[in-house]
């Protein structure tokens, strides 16, 4: 396992101190599901889950998630349904105890995810539908935001994406889902420069502009993609987008595996599985 440390002296992290009080730590994995997304976010209290893989990374995924710890999952969000995105979702609900789900559409003639919210239905306590930016009071420690959708009518499934911004003391994610150009235009004029940014649609070229990316100007750029994928993902295009404007490191599931963020500790620290 590789390991990145990067000194964040203005964070306050999830620990013992010398007084015996308990101070917050934010865990974000993104996890190596081939050409899929799933990413898991812990705070001291709370555990969500974006997305779920794909059929042929369910398993993996549910052996990942028992392994750092996972019993339940109080917000299961699907950012669109597409099913590299909610294909492995049926073993999660299985496996894991789930409180609340979110989705950004129900409006789908595809039966398996129509089989899928139906099998969540019975699984979950409550589910919500989001189609507009709101707050999600998920935590005390992490603000957390929808920005996207804006609207419950687009012409392009990827564009029904959630996209979430995370802020945990003066650190920001931003999760674009598959949100593609259409929306980055619609989000450039908002407060969207990041620390951590999941690069959008697995670093197609319908996502990831240069405009947008500039406005972002993150630290770091994370893409979920597969190894020899039969989309040429990510594009060229788009790495050289990233490349000029991420600041520090771009961090890819098919060369780096699965990516842990850990802030703790005043400071931040990236593992890498490979």
């Amino acid at each position: 396992m590789k390991k990145v440390y990067i000194l964040l002296l203005i964070l306050f992290p999830f620990f013992i101190s010398d007084s015996g009080t308990l101070e917050p730590e934010l865990s974000v994995t993104f996890f190596n599901v081939e050409s899929a997304d799933s990413i898991l976010i812990k705070a001291p209290d709370t555990t969500i889950l974006i997305d779920g893989g794909d059929e042929d990374t369910k398993k993996s995924l549910v052996y990942s998630l028992k392994k750092r710890g996972v019993n339940s999952i109080d917000h299961l969000i699907l950012t669109h349904p597409h099913k590299d995105h909610f294909g492995g979702l049926d073993a999660i609900v299985t496996n894991f105890k789930i409180h609340n789900f979110y989705t950004s559409t129900i409006d789908s003639e595809n039966e398996e995810f129509l089989s899928l919210l139906e099998l969540i239905k019975n699984k979950s306590n409550k589910t919500f539908l989001i189609n507009s930016p709101t707050n999600l009071d998920f935590s005390n420690y992490a603000n957390i935001k929808v920005l996207s959708p804006k609207s419950d009518n687009y012409n392009n499934d990827n564009n029904f994406s959630i996209v979430i911004k995370i802020s945990f003391e003066k650190y920001t994610f931003l999760f674009m889902g598959d949100a593609e150009k259409e929306i980055e235009n619609q989000l450039i004029s908002e407060n969207i420069n990041c620390n951590f940014l999941k690069v959008g649609h697995h670093g197609s070229n319908t996502s990831s502009s240069e405009d947008f990316v500039k406005k972002v100007s993150p630290d770091f750029s994370i893409i979920s993609v597969g190894k020899y994928n039969n989309y040429n993902h990510p594009s060229k295009a788009t790495l050289a987008t990233l490349n000029k404007y991420t600041e520090k490191n771009i961090f890819r599931t098919d060369i780096n595996g699965t990516i842990d963020v850990i802030i703790k500790d005043n400071k931040c620290i990236i593992n890498t599985e490979k």
